[in-house]
């Protein structure tokens, strides 16, 4: 049975705005496989474990329909809001566990899970992939690695320092970490899809422009932040992402002559880069 981790709607508003968005490589590579075998056309996809829909609206461009599903009412709450501001209308969204995929057999070409595997009972899921896929249809699990926030280039030798401060909230909260979660910065190293033409890719890479305000917010859409806050309170947390975010400024201002004042440094810009990498299979 699927896990609930992200049931809270403020915590799906931090996952919407914050999380990547896979790299359009990854799709790309994603639809190549399935056209190694697969011949006919590209009438649906099933995005399980969907969250606000990152992964699924990737995939409307490609495909006639596309269906993401969450066993949390917030994010497909989320999603379905997202779609409708966009003006998406080939995708939609289903409060759906991923173990039971609400469409008809044999009616799916691709389906996808986006960091959201280690969360579900995947036997199940592959029972019913087996169900719904076309023959030599695809199914591919896929995953990213925390992000990475590089300065500028004039800064670009204190990374080390800035990263280590980043990282300071996984050390912080590392006792709410779920077991299963910490597969994910393994790659899914002990889980092999049980269809044909299994492989494992990676170096896709995901980069945009983000300021402090973003890197906080990522370190806040995860769920180990989210239950550290009830438990310890949300005092703790905002101190704990003060701090983090003070250690940066600090890093920053190192070596300067006019060291940034808080606003210069609300509007400093990193790039974020978020390594993705992929399982694959056909039946």
């Amino acid at each position: 049975m699927s896990l609930r981790f992200f049931e809270g709607q403020d915590h799906a508003k931090f996952y919407a705005k914050y999380r990547p968005i896979p790299p359009t490589e990854l799709i790309e590579r994603l639809v190549n496989f399935l056209r190694e075998k697969y011949e006919g056309p590209l009438s649906q996809a099933v995005d399980l474990g969907c969250g606000n829909g990152q992964c699924t609206f990737a995939l409307a461009n490609t495909f006639s329909s596309v269906l993401g599903t969450d066993i949390s009412p917030s994010q497909i709450s989320e999603a379905t809001e997202s779609s409708k501001t966009m003006n998406v209308t080939t995708v939609r969204f289903q409060v759906s566990p991923a173990e039971e995929i609400p469409v008809a057999d044999k009616s799916t070409q691709l389906i996808t899970i986006c960091e959201a595997a280690h969360w579900m009972d995947l036997p199940k899921v592959y029972q019913e992939a087996r169900r719904v896929l076309v023959k030599n249809g695809a199914f591919a699990i896929i995953g990213y690695h925390l992000p990475l926030y590089m300065p500028q280039k004039k800064d670009e030798a204190k990374f080390d320092t800035i990263k280590l401060a980043v990282d300071s909230a996984i050390d912080a909260t590392r006792e709410y970490w779920p077991k299963q979660a910490l597969q994910v910065f393994h790659e899914y190293s002990d889980v092999v899809i049980p269809f044909s033409n299994f492989t494992r890719e990676r170096g896709f890479t995901f980069q945009r422009k983000a300021k402090i305000s973003d890197v906080l917010g990522c370190i806040q859409s995860y769920s180990p932040y989210q239950n550290f806050c009830k438990d310890k309170g949300e005092n703790v947390g905002n101190e704990l992402l003060n701090n983090i975010a003070n250690r940066i400024l600090a890093t920053l201002n190192e070596g300067r002559e006019n060291p940034m004042s808080t606003e210069e440094f609300e509007e400093y810009e990193f790039t974020e880069s978020v390594n993705y990498f992929v399982l694959m299979a056909r039946i």
